[in-house]
């Protein structure tokens, strides 16, 4: 993942100037996992990039580095943010981990999206972008000014945005866009989709969303684009009053819903008399099978909100 790192470490460092990184540490009197280990307690905030190599590996625990990495984060408090490459992303076949190796990066995978919400990325430029938006919008919180340079969104931006989202929405998955617009009645996300999102059942609310610019709101209608959040995101957008104008930070999200149709046919009620007009009468209609059709879910995932 060099390419993808440098990616990263060129997008922050030409827009902040503070990154630590493997890249950096120079020669040091110490194991190489105490190092980054120590690097780690000096970090405000952990960026976690998983590949399908598995990377160094501590024998004493039998972990990867950045496993070892992750709990040391977790065990300090820290702000973390994962990333994790797109599975159909092409990736050079010779750093991919296969047997135990493999094994134990699955599990850890599965480990992080369960105790974090993940974004998936795919190319270099892919992975530094959202990496740069969502520090953009972390940092502050913490004291340091990144991104204030950058203008937000104006509305032939955002209709571009979204256009290409609607249009190639598996490619243009994680943008993000501000929008002024009013909210609909939240309800809860059902289960068909948090499954196509990677959405928390029971944390996930979601509402329709119209965009006070016409435009706008045509792409949202037209493509039938929820509004999700989750968590704290969640406990905000409840706040907010029906109907009221609100600034929406999102991120387009895109998933794919299994919906299952019943086909019905018919059955004779037993003890029926033998005639026509008997199985006419005593004939009850039945599930006699299941279809299994897919939907494409376009969405976007609330990352903050805000008065006008």
């Amino acid at each position: 993942m060099v390419q993808h790192r440098n990616a990263v470490i060129g997008k922050i460092q030409s827009k902040a100037g503070i990154i630590n990184a493997q890249e950096f540490f120079g020669a040091r009197d110490s194991q190489p996992l105490d190092t980054c280990l120590s690097e780690v307690e000096r970090s405000q905030v952990f960026l976690l990039f998983l590949s399908p190599r598995n990377g160094s590996i501590d024998q004493e625990s039998g972990k990867s580095f950045v496993e070892r990495e992750y709990e040391k984060a977790c065990e300090l408090g820290i702000l973390k943010l994962a990333y994790i490459m797109d599975e159909e992303y092409e990736y050079p076949i010779k750093y991919v981990s296969r047997g135990e190796e493999a094994q134990s990066l699955a599990a850890f995978k599965q480990r992080v999206m369960t105790e974090l919400t993940v974004s998936r990325f795919t190319t270099p430029e892919d992975l530094a972008s959202k990496v740069y938006e969502d520090l953009k919008r972390e940092l502050p919180a913490r004291g340091f000014a990144i991104g204030a340079e950058d203008e937000r969104n104006d509305t032939s931006s955002v209709v571009d945005t979204l256009r290409r989202f609607c249009l190639l929405p598996k490619i243009h998955n994680g943008s993000r866009v501000h929008l002024k617009s009013t909210l609909g009645e939240t309800k809860r996300a059902s289960e068909s989709q948090c499954n196509a999102l990677s959405l928390k059942r029971g944390q996930a609310i979601a509402c329709d969303i119209y965009a006070d610019d016409n435009a706008i709101s045509e792409l949202l209608l037209d493509s039938r684009i929820l509004l999700f959040a989750e968590g704290r995101a969640a406990e905000s957008l409840l706040e907010v009053q029906h109907h009221k104008s609100v600034i929406v930070e999102a991120q387009t999200v895109y998933g794919v819903v299994r919906i299952r149709t019943p086909y019905y046919g018919f059955e004779y009620e037993t003890g029926a008399f033998d005639s026509a007009l008997s199985k006419l009468a005593g004939r009850r209609r039945v599930i006699t099978g299941y279809e299994e059709v897919k939907e494409e879910l376009l969405g976007l995932y609330l990352k903050a909100i805000s008065m006008p």
